[in-house]
């Protein structure tokens, strides 16, 4: 593509309308929901979820433990699990039935944009639902969202909750 200064990519689904009137801090990654902690039944459990972290886990740690580049992501992933206050061992929590992540629309910064594409790629390859990826990434590094503040006021002031 030779595209130059570019600040970050977003990335979409088929099926969305992108209004852009909001201000949004492009150095961060940006996820309009975040992270949703329930997990979606039939995900974790069919063969795109826990069978395919658990092979993720094996590419990272057996299957590609003497490739230089994906070992430099899985340390990487390892020491965000740690920063973000995470669970202390990446293992665990890649394969933690911990919720997931709309997949949508979100947006990688230029600076993350090598360790979105090589963590997803395993991710890809151990045949992960992307609904369950997004949540692997958006856990490892510091991420917007801007609908938490919209959905917190509709259930606390619109609702009484």
């Amino acid at each position: 593509m030779r595209l130059r200064n570019v600040r970050g990519y977003f990335v979409t689904a088929d099926d969305l309308v992108f209004n852009f009137w909001h201000k949004i801090d492009l150095d961060f990654t940006y996820h309009p929901l975040g992270i949703i902690g329930k997990s979606v039944p039939g995900w974790y459990n069919g063969p795109a979820g826990t069978p395919a972290l658990q092979r993720a886990v094996t590419l990272f740690t057996k299957t590609y433990r003497d490739y230089p580049a994906v070992q430099t992501v899985w340390k990487r992933y390892k020491e965000r699990v740690l920063k973000y206050g995470k669970i202390k061992n990446a293992s665990d929590y890649l394969i933690a039935t911990n919720g997931f992540a709309a997949s949508d629309f979100f947006y990688v910064p230029s600076t993350e944009i090598t360790f979105f594409y090589d963590f997803m790629e395993i991710l890809f390859e151990a045949r992960v639902f992307k609904g369950i990826a997004v949540l692997k990434f958006l856990a490892n590094v510091q991420h917007f969202v801007y609908c938490s503040m919209v959905i917190r006021t509709f259930v606390e002031v619109l609702l009484n909750l």
